[in-house]
């Protein structure tokens, strides 16, 4: 036996036969999927915002005025990617920085009309979830996240 044969009878892991069975494919696959129809629904309902610029809008809906590299750390985005895209998001109106206490620190606030979208934006995304989720009984669903979890915190 080869040593990755022996490490893999030895700790019983599954081979994937094909991409088709390596969960890593597969939830990437969802993943895109998933943000694909959400950006098709928000297209399609009048909605010019992004799914990167609704995860951080749903950030900013849960916690108003957060740091730049706080919002990179919940959304689990790199501070580059979240300048641009919150660079994006202030000249369509939907954030703006403010100068924190401490001079150096910038904190991003919700405007009137980033809070506005929060209904609509929920109402279109939530019915997107529940339709992906619709023949999943609460059991999978829980097995599913907990498999999620395990994996996730295997990769830390």
């Amino acid at each position: 036996l080869s040593l990755f044969s022996y490490i893999v009878v030895y700790t019983s892991i599954m081979i994937p036969n094909s991409l088709e069975e390596n969960i890593n494919h597969q939830t990437g696959k969802q993943t895109k999927r998933f943000q694909d129809q959400m950006q098709k629904t928000f297209s399609a309902s009048g909605h010019k915002i992004t799914v990167e610029q609704f995860t951080i809008l749903a950030q900013l809906w849960y916690q108003d005025g957060l740091r730049q590299q706080e919002i990179a750390e919940a959304i689990d985005r790199d501070k580059t990617t979240v300048s641009r895209v919150l660079s994006t998001m202030i000249k369509q109106g939907l954030v703006t920085r403010v100068q924190g206490i401490d001079k150096r620190e910038r904190l991003v606030h919700l405007t009137n009309y980033g809070r506005e979208l929060r209904d609509k934006l929920v109402t279109l995304s939530g019915q997107l979830y529940m339709g992906a989720l619709a023949d999943l009984d609460e059991k999978e669903i829980r097995a599913a996240l907990t498999t999620i979890a395990k994996i996730l915190k295997n990769l830390n």
